[in-house]
């Protein structure tokens, strides 16, 4: 399935929104290259290119790509590279262009 290098399993439907009172900065929206489908994800940490999100319903997987758009609808996207995943946290790192 072409775009969906990002999840295990793509099949899924996505459930795992941020939790409810996280400061709307506190939010990211990701979503597989080459498809329009987001998904919010709530960020633990950002430091310089490195960053960690709570993991949810679909999920990412180590070494390959996806999108980080600055809004849920339209905005710009940024390529990340998922560096790690742990039952409590997804590691990321800004993709080198």
């Amino acid at each position: 399935m072409a775009g969906y290098d990002i999840f295990k399993r793509p099949d899924k439907p996505a459930v795992g929104d941020a939790p409810k009172g996280a400061p709307l900065e506190a939010v990211t929206w990701f979503g597989p290259p080459d498809v329009a489908q987001r998904w919010r994800y709530g960020v633990i940490r950002e430091e310089g290119d490195l960053l960690s999100i709570q993991p949810g319903a679909v999920k990412f997987k180590a070494g390959l790509t996806c999108l980080r758009w600055t809004a849920a609808e339209g905005g710009d996207s940024t390529l990340y590279v998922v560096l790690k995943t742990t039952p409590s946290r997804v590691d990321l790192k800004k993709a080198k262009t």
